[in-house]
């Protein structure tokens, strides 16, 4: 046995206990022994034996996790004896008793107490141990809690304390803390940093923008008049948090965490669509400052809470959250969608932990943590839960916005079928009547030119299933034979054909769904979910055009019932693949398309020749086959299909043959698209089923001997029937079949000049309506749809190698080993979880980064890595003491940005003692404050700032032209960083060279690097340069007649905050002579000529102090 650390005390021996207990499943019943057993013996073991003498690890051929392996010992002999417990070979190494086999080895003696306890179990007859060694299985769960029970003793594992500030003599809490650290150094705070600097450091380090220079004029007169001036840096601050610049600042830092990104990466580097929108939400949420615990429920769960409605947006806030699992990087031509899923699903994960906890859960995957207390079943306790979710766009507009017009539009509509229903009865009274008079002359001559008789009977070739097929031969072989004889000849031909057709549709195809009897399972969402599925038939409207009615709806799944905007996603529960093929019978168009989805990989499509898209465009159903067998290694994954309008697709696709869908997109400023689906078979041979010829076969009189006007009347009756239930919502799909070809061929009245005025204005009031829906707006989000799965551990990290299938649930050191409860979301779960008040680390994490973000260095300057690979913290008090305040501000992140900017510590001077220099060159006790260098958006937009450029245009898309995406109309160029498009493949140079992250992996802690490119940058870009001619061009536009040196003066005030000194406003001066020498400008004309102050600004915007934040 090896000794890792003293002694257990008491306290540490309960938190053994509860991290082994629930293991405890293959004990006996309770008793007094066993629980003696449990609560003093076990945890001992666990802590001190098990690492070298259980499962696999036998050191010394001793075992110590069965009866068996104490009664036999290792090399030494038997452990114990029954018969003398007290002469237990265990018990005299513990006692040091044998001197040369003292356990735990290397290490001291056991306390007398602990020794006690174990003679004590000895005695008892070792109860509670197995009678033989556990499994594999249970021994690595038993090498586990003894991991778990000393890692979960970590200082970030333990609960929040409240510290009490120390009584150091200071005000501000904060500054009691960091005092009292700095006396026991023997250091002392910095003085008060100037008012100039004090300015310009809290405008960049709350809104990320220089202040002007009559801000700085202001503030530092005030501040040098007005007592006590705490209240003026209050107010600025006051001020400063409330600005709409606030969020755009404060939420860069948060899309560094969250790998902010508007295109997917890789070759073909897809956007991502309405990434825009997650932006948005971040900025709005740090403005209206949501309590930071609702915010990391809206990312984890936006789509399960109760709505957090934007009044003045009219959009739902919180389903934007969960688009940051949308923002990762993602494969467009994935070989392996398993593979690809595994990596998608670790950076959510690592994403996740990180931002929210401060964890590096992800380093889980292949084998449990190195270092902290997180085990491989953990991390694919968490990939069930992330995996479970589908990617999705999410409508968020607001309830009454997804409202408008419904209920005009449903009683137009039924207004609209009650006067259609008489009208259409007339107009088949009026084709039975032709009928009849077309027969009684004889079948071998034409109907009437251009009547609906005409239509049927004249085309070329008619398949059997045609509702007029039996017409369409009449007038074929009615020259040749009696109406009697070619009715009989008919029958017998179709009903073999029919036979025919049934048994080999039986014999090809399995019926998967028919959604005249129900949903299936299938998952609809949309503008208007509840209106997708209807039992009943139905019909739709043209929204435009000259004719009235678009179809008849058979029962099943229509996204249109009301109108084409609606749009709307269907998806089937998850099944395993087994077949070859998969045929749909759809209608839709303007882009609906039916798509396979493989282990949640959105670009199926994208695979060579593996056809897994395929978009429809048909007014009446049609069948579609999806290829689903190209490759073995594709059947028995978890699959699902997806049924989706245009708007609602997960993502763009710009390939050549796939670029129908996006130019749609571009176009179509209305958003129109719909689907229908009624029946879905699978099968191993290609083709489509055929149509059956039951409708038909209903057209031709059972009873022979029938004449012309009995047929026209059996078919009179037979379409009479049909348009009757109809009218009730009782037709069958067979029913509206026989309507939309009526409608087709013109038997029913559909044109506007064919119906009576007061009708053609009810359907134009339904279509005014119908206009005035809104094209709705879409996010990319994810959805919980179904029971989701509980996933296999991978072994070695490879979804190839399933092992053990763990539940899901949160970490195990936080949560316990316990499932979340059946039928329960998971991701609300989590969400929950997270933000509990026994989970420590979210308000410590979050505490950190604020503090990060503020002083550039963290209390634990491992801002991403809590872990005991990350640094502990410089003032543990402290942090519990901010993460408890930001709770106690019911998760305010403003209140603790406010507290910490309104301290000491952070309004002090950046310079440094030298005893400061000697004793803390790091700067970890914050004697003063760091001198901070901007951040890439921020050196960026000072230059616009000061320039007067700057675009303060906020919110909406910013990327390449496109209309879909609600762009909006400013100068992308000229705005703020935030708003910059992300495109992977092309990221900016500017911000790369100022050290911006890549957006893979997320950031919690840019890096600062000094390197030439810097300096080169700023001295040759050409967008410096265009900034540096605007500035000095707007300058001698508003300052002509200002002399020399105020003008200089206000030039280097706007560019660095201060006033010059004398000194810098003479070497200014001389540099603008100098120049005016190399341009050979004449003297008289220096003070105008904008070459001189062109150059005078590009040095400001050069300076070295331009940059940083003193």
């Amino acid at each position: 046995m090896k000794l890792h650390n003293p002694a257990p005390t008491f306290v540490n021996r309960c938190l053994l206990l509860v991290s082994i207990c629930t293991f405890a499943s293959w004990l006996p019943a309770e008793t007094d022994e066993t629980a003696f057993s449990e609560s003093r013996v076990r945890p001992i073991l666990l802590t001190h034996c098990y690492e070298c003498h259980s499962g696999d690890k036998a050191k010394a051929g001793l075992r110590l996790d069965s009866r068996v392996g104490f009664a036999n010992g290792g090399a030494s002999g038997p452990l114990v004896d029954v018969r003398a417990p007290e002469q237990s070979l265990l018990l005299r190494v513990l006692r040091h008793e044998e001197p040369d086999r003292k356990m735990p080895k290397g290490s001291a003696k056991l306390p007398d107490e602990v020794v006690a306890d174990l003679a004590k179990w000895v005695r008892m007859g070792l109860p509670g141990l197995p009678e033989h060694p556990p499994t594999a299985t249970e021994a690595g769960n038993q090498e586990w809690q003894a991991k778990l029970a000393q890692r979960r003793l970590h200082w970030a594992w333990q609960p929040l304390r409240r510290p009490p500030p120390p009584q150091v003599g200071v005000a501000h809490p904060v500054d009691r803390f960091l005092v009292a650290k700095m006396q026991e150094k023997g250091l002392s705070p910095a003085p008060p940093a100037s008012p100039a600097n004090l300015l310009r450091r809290m405008k960049f380090a709350l809104v990320g923008l220089p202040p002007s220079v009559s801000e700085m004029e202001t503030f530092v007169r005030d501040m040098e008049t007005v007592q006590p001036n705490a209240s003026e840096v209050e107010a600025l601050i006051d001020r400063l948090l409330q600005s709409p610049q606030f969020g755009e600042h404060w939420a860069g830092y948060w899309l560094d965490l969250m790998r902010f990104g508007e295109t997917g990466g890789y070759v073909r580097d897809y956007p991502i669509p309405q990434a825009w929108r997650y932006r948005d939400y971040v900025i709005r949420a740090f403005n209206a400052d949501v309590p930071y615990d609702r915010f990391v429920q809206e990312h984890v769960a936006g789509d399960l809470l109760p709505p957090r409605l934007n009044a003045d947006l009219r959009i739902n806030e919180s389903p934007l959250g969960t688009g940051f699992l949308r923002l990762m990087e993602v494969s467009s031509t994935a070989s392996d969608v398993s593979l690809e899923e595994a990596q998608i699903v670790e950076n959510q994960i690592d994403t996740l932990t990180k931002a929210f906890q401060g964890l590096t859960v992800s380093c889980a995957r292949c084998h449990d943590h190195k270092f902290d207390a997180i085990s491989t079943a953990d991390y694919y306790a968490l990939f069930g839960v992330i995996a479970s979710s589908r990617q999705s766009q999410v409508i968020i507009d607001s309830p009454e916005v997804k409202e408008h017009g419904v209920a005009a539009m449903q009683a137009a509509k039924q207004e609209l079928k009650t006067r259609l229903l008489a009208l259409w009865g007339e107009d088949l009274t009026a084709q039975s009547r032709q009928l009849a008079v077309w027969l009684e002359s004889g079948p071998q001559s034409a109907p009437g030119p251009g009547s609906f008789w005409a239509r049927v009977v004249s085309r070329k070739s008619v398949d059997p299933s045609d509702p007029g097929h039996l017409f369409w031969h009449l007038r074929q072989t009615g020259a040749k034979k009696s109406l009697l004889e070619a009715i009989s000849e008919w029958r017998t031909i179709q009903s073999r054909e029919a036979l025919a057709r049934t048994a080999r549709n039986r014999s090809k195809f399995t019926a998967v769904t028919d959604f005249s009897e129900g949903t299936n399972g299938w998952h609809l969402s949309g503008v208007q979910p509840e209106t997708v599925w209807k039992g009943g038939s139905d019909f739709a409207l043209m929204p435009e055009g000259n004719e009235l009615i678009d179809r008849f709806v058979p029962p099943g799944l229509s996204s249109d019932r009301l109108t084409r905007k609606h749009g709307g996603i269907a998806r089937s529960p998850d099944f395993s693949l087994g077949t070859q093929f998969v045929s749909l019978r759809v209608a839709g168009g303007a882009s609906a398309h039916v798509r396979l989805i493989q282990n949640n990989f959105q670009q199926m499509e994208n695979i060579a020749q593996a056809k897994k898209v395929r978009h429809f465009d048909s007014r009446f159903p049609t069948w579609v086959t999806i290829p689903v067998g190209h490759q073995p290694s594709w059947q028995g994954r978890r699959s699902y299909l997806e049924i989706v309008t245009k708007d609602d697709a997960a993502h763009f696709r710009r390939s050549d043959e796939g670029n129908k869908p996006y130019q749609l997109l571009v176009n179509d400023p209305t958003g129109r698209s719909w689907f229908a689906v009624d029946r879905i078979v699978e099968h191993t041979a290609p083709g489509a089923p055929e149509e059956e010829l039951h409708l038909a076969l209903r057209f031709a009189p059972d009873s022979p001997g029938q004449g012309a006007a009995e047929l026209a009347a059996h078919w009179r009756r037979e379409v009479e029937r049909a348009l009757e239930r109809w009218g009730r919502d009782a037709a069958n799909a067979t029913d509206v079949t026989l309507l939309n070809w009526l409608l087709e061929f013109r038997a029913l009245r559909n044109e506007r000049s064919q119906f009576p005025d007061d009708l053609v204005a009810l359907a134009d009031r339904y279509r005014e309506t119908e206009a005035g829906v809104p094209r709705f707006q879409r996010a990319s989000g994810i959805v919980s749809e179904g029971p989701g799965f509980d996933s296999p551990v991978h072994r070695r990290g490879s979804p190839d190698s399933p092992g053990t299938t763990v539940p899901r649930r949160f970490l195990e050191v936080l949560h316990g080993p316990e499932a979340y409860p059946p039928g329960s979301l998971a991701r609300l779960e989590l969400a929950r979880d997270l933000t509990s008040a026994e989970n420590p680390l979210t308000a410590r994490v979050m505490a950190n980064r604020v503090w990060r973000w503020l002083f550039g260095q963290g209390l634990v300057a491992t801002v991403d890595n809590f872990g005991v690979m990350g640094e502990p913290p410089s003032h543990p008090e402290l942090l519990d003491y901010l993460a408890t305040y930001l709770i106690d501000q019911e998760w305010s992140v403003k209140a603790l940005i406010r507290h910490v900017v309104t301290s000491r510590a952070f309004q002090s001077a950046s310079f440094a003692s030298d005893a400061a220099q000697r004793l803390d060159p790091a700067n970890r006790l914050v004697s003063h404050m760091p001198v901070q260098r901007l951040r890439a958006e921020t050196v960026r937009d000072a230059i616009l700032a000061v320039t007067g450029t700057l675009d303060e245009t906020m919110f909406g898309y910013t990327g390449p032209a496109n209309q879909s995406e609600s762009a909006t109309p400013a100068n992308a160029r000229q705005r703020r960083g935030i708003y910059q498009f992300i495109k992977r493949e092309d990221l900016n140079h500017m911000m790369l060279m100022f050290d911006a992250p890549e957006p893979s992996r997320t950031q919690g802690n840019r890096e600062t690097s000094t390197v030439p490119g810097q300096s080169l940058l700023l001295l040759n870009n050409p967008f410096v340069h265009a900034q540096a001619a605007a500035w000095s061009k707007s300058d001698l536009a508003e300052r002509q007649a200002v002399s020399l040196e105020n003008r200089i003066s206000h030039l280097f005030a706007s560019a660095l905050g201060r006033e010059p000194s004398e000194t810098e406003v003479q070497a200014l001066v001389e540099f603008l002579e100098e120049q005016a020498s190399t341009y050979a400008i004449p003297s008289s004309d220096q003070a105008t000529d904008p070459r001189v102050w062109t150059d005078l600004c590009h040095v400001l915007l050069n300076a070295k102090e331009f940059i940083y934040i003193p």
